[in-house]
């Protein structure tokens, strides 16, 4: 190699200048930000969206065990979810009505809290029909 292709004038060399690279950092930094500000609206959607999951799964339990029971027995009653100890995770409603020809229908209500100390409620119905 020859001494004069070793040596390279400076103004012919490629690369960024520092103007770009601090403009690049910048834009890196608003973008993750931005990117931060928005997983905490994400983790809460994903606490809320669990919840919600588990307070339906304890309303579909409660409405199985009151489709075995609802031919013989319709008392409206009401029971809590306890997670954690003494905090309560969902609580059930459920109240029943008379649909007419040994057809009853019963209404849960579930209370569950969503996010912080937010509470949010779910309604599901089902009818039973008693004719065999």
């Amino acid at each position: 190699m020859s001494e004069s292709q070793s040596m390279q004038p400076t103004s012919s060399r490629r690369g960024f200048t520092i103007v770009e690279v601090i403009i690049a950092m910048m834009v890196m930094t608003i973008a993750v930000l931005a990117l931060a500000s928005s997983s905490g609206l994400v983790s809460k959607m994903l606490l809320r969206g669990h919840n919600a999951e588990l307070a339906s799964a304890f309303a579909m339990r409660r409405l199985d065990q009151l489709r075995l029971t609802g031919c013989t027995a319709r008392p409206n009653g009401a029971d809590t979810l306890y997670r954690g100890g003494s905090n309560w995770s969902a609580i059930n409603t459920w109240t029943w009505s008379d649909a007419g020809n040994l057809t009853y229908r019963v209404k849960i209500t579930t209370q569950f809290r969503s996010a912080g100390s937010t509470i949010s409620s779910n309604v599901s119905e089902s009818s039973i029909s008693c004719v065999f």
